[in-house]
């Protein structure tokens, strides 16, 4: 993620500065740091982390982690990471662009995340509800079977048809 946010945000910035202190050569990464997989992944396009800037955006994934691990998803989600967040006194990038940096990458990183956490919640959401219509359907087709029993398959077949709608049935 770290890579991600590097791309979407330090790349940007118009301080040599900021890209010197946050961004390292592919060349002098070693495969023990903390951008071996980036490495191990890389085909020549991929940017490469500092150790401040990975340390920065592991922060945040800890507090957004533990923040919605917590607490519920609402309306004011984004104030909450922000006010766990704001104690920190990580510097990133240069003195002169720090604040503009910051904000930028944690707007950026909470964007993304929230866009993911909520297309989580979303499918899970998705699934409940197919869950419940495929119960539904188990139970209206229970209740079939014990018609049929009773009352034979044929009539049992015609009160199905007037059921969904679909009219008389021709067999």
């Amino acid at each position: 993620m770290a890579g991600y946010v590097a791309k979407k945000c330090v790349e940007k910035t118009g301080c040599d500065t900021c890209r010197t202190l946050l961004l390292v050569p592919a060349s002098e990464c070693r495969a023990d740091t903390q951008a071996a997989f980036t490495s191990f992944c890389d085909k020549g396009g991929l940017l490469y982390p500092s150790k401040e800037l990975f340390e920065f955006v592991n922060y945040l994934e800890g507090v957004f982690t533990g923040c919605f691990s917590m607490n519920r998803l609402h309306a004011d989600s984004i104030l909450d990471v922000l006010s766990l967040v704001k104690g920190k006194d990580k510097i990133i990038g240069c003195a002169a662009h720090e604040a503009e940096v910051k904000a930028k990458i944690l707007r950026f990183y909470i964007v993304t995340r929230l866009h993911f956490l909520i297309k989580g919640v979303n499918k899970a959401k998705e699934e409940r509800r197919k869950m419940a219509q495929l119960l539904k359907v188990r139970r209206e087709a229970k209740k079939l079977i014990k018609y049929a029993a009773e009352n034979g398959v044929h009539e049992a077949h015609r009160v199905y048809h007037e059921a969904c709608g679909a009219g008389k049935c021709d067999h």
